[in-house]
Order: structure tokens, then sequence, then C-alpha cells
């Protein structure tokens, strides 16, 4: 089975086991690949841990359940696996910006992360035509300046190519 297929594979596992207290083990299970190389994985392609896109997927669900439905937030906190209402509030307003109970008010805008799934995408099949010139010595002049991150800009400087 190829790496796409896999990490497909485990998206889809995520999605129908959201409420279940998920754990990178169990994720990586479905991809017959070790908990340590699936996480890094996941990781570098995603650029953010199993764990985070794990609670943003459920912060995005929890956010559309309470526009749609009259259920209770504790209800909600303890269905998405939360132990206790106070880190279920953080969660929910880190994402959203607003807490649950607000966010049951109508105009309220929301983060929502939305499934991922992984497709390769190729650049650079277009042919370019390309040549190199010689080109007698000539003089560059500029004034130096330092700009962002250390980056020199040469100006008013005497530069021979």
């Amino acid at each position: 089975m190829d790496v796409l297929t896999q990490l497909n594979r485990a998206m889809e596992y995520i999605e129908e086991h959201i409420t279940d207290d998920l754990a990178l083990a169990d994720v990586s299970s479905v991809t017959a690949s070790s908990p340590f190389h699936f996480g890094r994985l996941f990781y570098y392609i995603a650029d953010m841990p199993l764990s985070e896109y794990v609670r943003k997927r459920k912060m995005s669900l929890v956010a559309m359940e309470l526009q749609n439905s009259g259920a209770k937030v504790i209800d909600l906190a303890v269905m998405h696996g939360y132990d206790s209402a106070d880190s279920f509030i953080r969660a929910f307003k880190k994402q959203h910006g607003v807490t649950p109970s607000n966010a049951r008010q109508s105009g309220i805008g929301f983060t929502i992360f939305p499934p991922l799934t992984f497709q390769i995408k190729i650049n650079g099949v277009q042919a370019m035509t390309w040549r190199i010139d010689e080109k007698e010595a000539f003089e560059v002049f500029g004034i130096e300046k330092i700009v962002a991150q250390g980056a020199v800009v040469c100006l008013l400087s005497k530069v021979w190519c």
C-alpha cells in the first residue's frame, strides 16, 4: 500500500472515531507503520502534530453542533473527550475566539478546519528555454543597508562582476 493511501485511510479512521479518545498508536495502526514514524510523517506533511489536527477537527464539529442543535456545552465536551469544562472552553476559545455559550448567537464567525486529504501535485512539467550569455566585465554601484533577518542589500558600494 502506498503512503498516500495509508495517510488517507488514517484520515478516514480519524473522522469515523472523532468522538473517541484518539491516540497516535490507534491512528498509526491503520497505516501499518509505527506510531513514531507515522507521527513524524504526519507532522512533516501536515505541518502540525496529529493531536493538534484532532483537536482542531473536534472544535470545528463542536462549533457546528452548537449552532445547529440545542445540546448542552458540557455534554459536547464529554462526548469529544474533555474531562473538564474549563479545558474544553479554553480549547474552544483558542480556536474560535468566543466561548461555547456565546457561539450559539447568530452572526458569530468560526474557524472551521475541514478534514485533510492527501494528494500528489506535480509542478514544473513545462519545458523552459534557456541560454547562457557571456558578457564583458561591468561595475555595479549601490548603497549598503541591513534589512530584516540580517539580509544585506548593497547600495553605494562598488562590486565587480
